[in-house]
């Protein structure tokens, strides 16, 4: 069986040499590489904060007019662009937090003549709030509570005792809110709406005196089914002419117990 046998090829002197530039190339980037990484790692004290690097950078806005809100809050709004000071991405950065009405905004940009104008939607207030007696905001569509003027919410709203209840309480108290005005059939409009306390929940007041332990702000659509039915029987029997209390508190136990207000017998329905 005949040797194999192996020829060296010699490289040609022009391919020899670029050979070399990228490898000389790739050794002079890595070198840059390492020095900038020490450079960064020995002036990283010293160097600005990132959020406050990018507010110098960002190019100001020469005016900035608001758009889609009363003249009540479109003044102070710009005045808090125009002013002078922060960067216009500061302003932005903190626009929501010193405006709570504010939902959303979009920026509109004019280049050539470096101004911009901010299009801002509003809250939709379902709700004013109290707190102990004291005005606490608004409750928005989403449970969201928040601060704005006056003129923004009539007085149309109905206002809703909070007491102690946290964020977590508010979310689902909108589309309560929204079925007893509206689906819930119960023999007399709602006169308040109020938070008892974290094993009571929330109570409804109807204006004819009917009291209702809501409870959690869960089973709604359930609960006011069965509510009617038994403030109907209620009111159809002959020992229970006037107003009730009505208790959903164990509703997910299948119990709603009803007590008239002039006794203190308990009537399971």
């Amino acid at each position: 069986m005949a040797s194999i046998r192996r020829h060296r090829v010699a490289l040609r002197p022009k391919v020899r040499r670029r050979r070399l530039q990228v490898l000389a190339a790739g050794g002079a980037l890595a070198l840059l590489v390492c020095a900038a990484v020490l450079t960064v790692r020995h002036l990283a004290p010293a160097l600005p904060v990132l959020s406050g690097l990018l507010g110098r950078l960002d190019l100001r806005a020469g005016h900035v007019t608001v758009s889609g809100v009363p003249a009540s809050l479109a003044g102070p709004m710009e005045a808090y662009f125009n002013e002078p000071g922060d960067s216009l991405g500061s302003r932005l950065a903190g626009f929501s937090a010193r405006f709570p009405a504010v939902r959303s905004w979009q920026l509109r940009r004019n280049w050539p003549g470096r101004g911009a104008r901010l299009e801002v939607s509003l809250r939709r207030a379902v709700a004013r709030l109290q707190r102990a007696g004291r005005p606490a905001g608004y409750l928005d569509e989403a449970g969201v509570a928040f601060a704005a003027p006056a003129e923004l919410s009539p007085d149309g709203h109905l206002c809703v005792e909070i007491g102690g209840a946290g964020a977590d309480r508010l979310q689902g108290l909108p589309a309560l809110l929204e079925q007893l005005s509206r689906d819930a059939d119960l023999p007399a409009p709602l006169a308040r709406v109020g938070f008892r306390g974290p094993y009571e929940g929330w109570e409804i007041s109807l204006q004819d005196g009917t009291q209702v332990l809501w409870g959690d702000l869960d089973w709604t659509g359930e609960k006011l089914t069965r509510l009617h039915e038994a403030l109907s029987d209620a009111r159809s029997g002959a020992a229970a002419a006037g107003p009730v209390r009505a208790d959903l508190r164990f509703f997910g136990d299948g119990r709603v117990l009803l007590r008239p207000l002039a006794a203190t017998r308990i009537t399971t329905r």
